[in-house]
């Protein structure tokens, strides 16, 4: 019965440190406490190595990660040249687009240092908001934020690349 009860114990302090590492994440940091203990129940932590992708380009995005830490890139190729966008690190998202579309992934995301991240799936997303309108309109508007700001980026690159060719 001691083992039970410690086992227990135990769930619940992980429990209640995924809620805490969640809410630390602007993604997430507008969803009330019993909306986080769902996300936290929902989502899969993943550890990858320097040197592994998190996912590559063209593949079919079918999830979203949060980085809790270490580092990333962004990288794109094209044409056989191989570009790297930016760095990603803590507290920072990448592949949320994939929540909401069935596309393919546009870069890859190649770890430069050891990552723990979160994973949430485009079907656990699907069913945590097919119900609940109150956590769907947090996360749309998080989400809609995040590719205005990358559309944003996206243009600062272009016009700063538009600028050196005609240097």
């Amino acid at each position: 019965a001691e083992e039970i009860a410690d086992a227990a114990a135990q769930t619940m302090d992980e429990e209640e440190e995924d809620v805490q590492l969640l809410r630390q994440l602007p993604f997430f940091a507008n969803l009330d406490r019993s909306h986080l203990k769902l996300l936290a129940a929902t989502c899969e932590k993943v550890h990858y190595d320097a040197g592994a992708f998190i996912f590559h380009q063209g593949e079919r995005a079918d999830s979203m990660y949060v980085v809790v830490s270490g580092e990333a890139e962004i990288v794109v190729s094209e044409g056989g040249a191989e570009n790297t966008l930016r760095r990603i690190g803590r507290n920072q998202v990448v592949g949320e687009i994939a929540l909401l579309t069935d596309e393919t992934r546009s870069a890859s995301i190649r770890v430069v240092t050891p990552v723990e991240a979160i994973r949430l799936t485009r079907e656990t997303f699907v069913e945590l908001v097919k119900d609940r309108t109150d956590i769907s309109f947090q996360l749309i508007q998080q989400l809609a934020k995040r590719l205005f700001d990358t559309t944003k980026r996206y243009e600062t690159v272009l016009e700063e690349q538009r600028r050196a060719v005609n240097w």
